[in-house]
Parts: C-alpha cells; sequence; structure tokens
C-alpha cells in the first residue's frame, strides 16, 4: 500500500507534512480533499477531521509534528529531530511557536480578507483536487465561509490582533538569528522546516507551493510589502532553496 497524504494543497500545516517527507526521501501520493467536505472522510480514519494525515505502512498519522515523530522513528535517513536532549527541547519549542505564534494568526488575518474574494480563494481550495471541486466548491462556499468564520473566529478584530502577533514572531526570529543561521543548534532540523513552512504563505519562497496570486487582496500585498526586506524573508528563501 503505497504511504498517501491526505491535504489540503493551501494548507502550510500540510506543506509542513510534504517538506518532510520529501526531505526524508519518503515517496508518496497525495489524496487533496476539498475543504467541508473533507471531514467524513478524514473523521473515518481518524480522531478529528484535521490534516494532514498520512497513512504509511497500515498506520494512521495526524498532524505534522506528529508525521515527523513518525518518520523520523521510522526512517534514519537524515533525522530531522536532534538527538540531544536539550535542543530536542528547543526544537519542540519552536514548533509550537511557530504554529502558535506564526501558522494560526497567519491563517486568520489570510482568511479574514480571502474569504471575500472567491475567485482567488476557490481555485485554492479545488487545486488538485477531483474533478467536480470547483463546481461544488461554487455552490457551498458562502455557507463554508460563515461557517470558517465562527469556528476559527475570524473578523476585523482578530486579524488586526493576528498581524500584531506575526509582527512580533517576525521580531523575535529577526533577533534568534543575528548570531546562528539555524534556529537550533548548528544543522538544519524540524525548527527551522515548521517555521519556514509555516511563514510561507506569507515569504512567498520561489521554491515554495504558493505563488503570489494567492495575494490578491490589497491588505495582504501590503502587509507583505511592509516586510518583504527583513532578514527572516531573506533566511527563509535559503532554507527553502537549499533544503527543499
Amino acid at each position: 500500500m503505497p504511504t498517501l497524504l491526505y491535504q489540503f494543497p493551501v494548507s502550510h500545516y500540510c506543506e509542513k507534512a510534504r517538506w518532510a517527507l520529501d526531505y526524508k526521501g519518503v515517496p508518496f501520493k497525495t489524496q487533496t480533499l476539498l475543504p467541508g467536505p473533507h471531514i467524513k472522510k478524514i473523521k473515518s480514519i481518524a480522531a478529528d477531521s484535521s490534516v494532514p494525515v498520512l497513512r504509511m505502512q497500515n498506520t494512521i498519522i495526524q498532524g505534522s509534528d506528529q508525521i515527523i515523530d513518525y518518520l523520523d522513528a521510522t526512517v534514519s535517513e537524515k533525522p530531522l529531530t536532534p538527538q540531544d536532549s536539550k535542543l530536542r527541547e528547543q526544537a519542540a519549542d519552536w514548533e509550537r511557536f511557530a504554529a502558535d505564534k506564526i501558522a494560526d494568526p497567519l491563517r486568520c488575518f489570510y482568511y479574514h480578507y480571502l474569504l471575500d474574494e472567491p475567485k482567488t480563494l476557490i481555485p485554492l481550495f479545488c487545486e488538485d483536487g477531483p474533478w467536480y471541486g470547483n463546481l461544488l466548491m461554487r455552490l457551498i462556499f458562502k455557507r463554508l465561509g460563515r461557517r470558517m468564520r465562527a469556528v476559527a473566529k475570524i473578523n476585523p478584530r482578530t486579524a488586526g490582533v493576528a498581524m500584531h502577533v506575526v509582527d512580533k514572531a517576525l521580531t523575535t526570529l529577526e533577533k534568534q538569528l543575528q548570531t546562528q543561521p539555524f534556529l537550533v543548534g548548528d544543522r538544519f532540523s524540524r525548527a527551522d522546516l515548521s517555521v519556514c513552512a509555516l511563514l510561507s504563505p506569507l515569504v512567498l519562497p520561489e521554491r515554495g507551493y504558493m505563488k503570489a496570486r494567492s495575494l490578491t487582496a490589497t491588505a495582504l500585498q501590503d502587509y507583505r510589502k511592509a516586510h518583504i526586506s527583513s532578514p527572516v524573508f531573506r533566511w527563509v528563501n535559503t532554507i527553502y532553496n537549499t533544503y527543499r
């Protein structure tokens, strides 16, 4: 049975899982699901409705952190988890930082604007998906958007707060990277992979999965332009070019 990753192409958490699989040299196929309708499929095989979900060696692994754990436990080549216990704890701290201070607020900020632009968002949701995806998504998009805003508490206030959280995260990263090329220790690790993957919708690295066409909203374009000269942007591009 081939290794299969259930995913949304647009998800930065799924990018994190794809990157880990590619880096570890694990051949895999993807099954792209549609946001909303995906719930029935994912909950039939995993604990909750979130993606990414990896099926590998008849084992189901849900969540990008857990996927990296499993890959390092089963594929010895090119480990992403530091062996030293102190460095391993630091890497875990950076992964939590990436999720709490980058990925989740960036998702809130982006969707606050993109949910008002179905001509941009529907193709992103449906890319590489089932043949009927665009038709179905056009039918359910308004209801899906209302549901996403309600569940994730996406509104003008939370989007504004999220923007400031990402600002602070970029400042923290810039300070950390002033004297070292990696976040943890002296080699590339899951800490660097996680932060770069989860920042990629903002940085839009050349070797990343999202392109500038996803930033049609003026507010998103302006936010990116305000940070494009950041050393963190250069670092993300370097890591992508070297390790992705």
